[in-house]
């Protein structure tokens, strides 16, 4: 997990787990596509608080985090 550092990976990788299962019960797929993943690792910038938000915001509506998401690339 070189997004967050390695002293954060264990943390981040049970995050992203917990986004696992909660896309799993909102929308009914076994996880998340690996686009929504990557917009969550880039809105994270790197922060441990910042990947939980993403994640949030993510598994609330995945459109959002992808525009925000956009809205840093370009």
């Amino acid at each position: 997990m070189r997004a967050l550092g390695e002293a954060r990976a264990e943390p981040a990788l049970d995050v992203l787990e917990l986004v696992d299962l909660a896309w799993h019960d909102c929308y009914g797929e076994p996880a998340p596509p690996d686009e929504v993943l990557d917009d969550i690792l880039l809105l994270s910038h790197g922060d441990l608080a910042g990947l939980v938000s993403a994640a949030r915001r993510a598994v609330a509506d995945w459109r959002d985090t992808r525009l925000a998401a956009n809205a840093l690339r370009h």
